[in-house]
This record gives structure tokens, C-alpha cells and sequence, in this order.
């Protein structure tokens, strides 16, 4: 199913284009752009999840609390927020957001043809709700959990017991760090 979510090209170097593309156009041809990750620490511990079966990419993985594209001229803490409300129903305070750091990472997906060439900036945000009731988007969340930073630690070194979305080693070790 093709996407209308209209985002901006970017060059290998990090840089917005100021060119509006559609995201599955920029998927097919392997065009840089960029994306949002929010690692969401609760009082039960750091939520994960579930990416929904029907997902083009990673189905059923499990992954980052929130993850999602950045529109054509939309910042990314506010990207951030959005994802947030739409795929957890979490209000993200802005103010709250700890960037993390920008990693590029490039995943070639042959199954579905996706040349994803992502510039993935990453948050931290502790919430003080309980992700008991909160509101999933089942187009692109199956599931959510909480495991403690532990359990995480061990299942991103062996994907034991959660199969877990691959990202590069640098990532997970700034996130781990600041998790700690």
C-alpha cells in the first residue's frame, strides 16, 4: 500500500533539501530522510514495542517505544510529540524531550523493496503515567511492554527473548548509556 505522508529528501551528509517527497517514493529509491525514536522510561520500566504484523519493514519486531518519519517541514521534536499521541496515545511534553544524538543508518528490505536511508534522531522521555489503557495504533503497533533496562541490555546482545529491530552498535550503546 502506497504511502501519502509527504516528507523532505535529504543528502548522505544530513542535510535538508527543502524538497518535498512522498515517503514511499523516497523508500523505493533509496532517497536520505529523516525519522524520529522516543525511548520512554516509566516507573515499570522502559516501554517497548511491538511492531504491527501488517508493518512493511521488521513485522512483529520489537523496537524503540516510538518510532516514525518527520513531515515535509515539521520539526522534530514536534514529529516526536505527534508519533507519541498517534502510535501510544502519550502526551509528550516538549520541554521533557532529552535528545539523545542523530545516527544515519541504511537497511535494504527486499521482501517489500525498501532502501530505507534513515537520519534516526533519538529522545529519551520519562513518563509518569502507566501504560496500562493507553491508546495503540494497531496500523503500526501490535503490542507494548515494559522490561526493565537489564532484560533489555540482553536481549538487544543476543534478540533473546526479543526479537529485536537491528540497529547499528553505536546506537544501542548511547542509548543503553543514557538509560543507565
Amino acid at each position: 500500500m502506497a504511502s501519502y505522508e509527504i516528507i523532505e529528501a535529504y543528502n548522505t551528509k544530513g542535510m535538508g533539501l527543502k524538497r518535498p517527497i512522498l515517503k514511499h517514493i523516497a523508500h523505493k529509491r533509496g532517497i536520505p530522510h529523516s525519522t524520529i525514536h522516543i525511548w520512554i522510561r516509566t516507573k515499570e520500566g522502559i516501554i517497548l514495542q511491538q511492531r504491527s504484523k501488517n508493518k512493511d519493514t521488521h513485522p512483529l519486531f520489537w523496537d524503540v517505544s516510538v518510532a516514525g518519519h518527520i513531515d515535509y517541514n515539521e520539526a522534530p521534536k514536534i514529529a516526536a510529540q505527534r508519533e507519541a499521541k498517534e502510535e501510544l496515545g502519550i502526551d509528550i511534553q516538549i520541554d521533557e524531550l532529552i535528545e539523545l544524538g542523530t545516527f544515519y543508518e541504511v537497511h535494504y528490505h527486499p521482501k517489500s523493496c525498501i532502501m530505507d536511508r534513515e537520519f534516526k534522531t533519538v529522545y529519551y522521555y520519562n513518563y509518569h503515567g502507566s501504560i496500562k489503557g493507553l491508546n495503540l495504533q494497531k496500523e503500526e503497533v501490535e503490542a507494548i511492554q515494559t522490561v526493565e533496562l537489564n532484560d533489555l541490555i540482553k536481549s538487544i546482545k543476543s534478540n533473546v527473548p526479543y526479537k529485536m529491530v537491528n540497529h547499528k552498535r553505536e546506537y544501542f550503546e548511547l542509548v543503553i548509556s543514557q538509560l543507565t
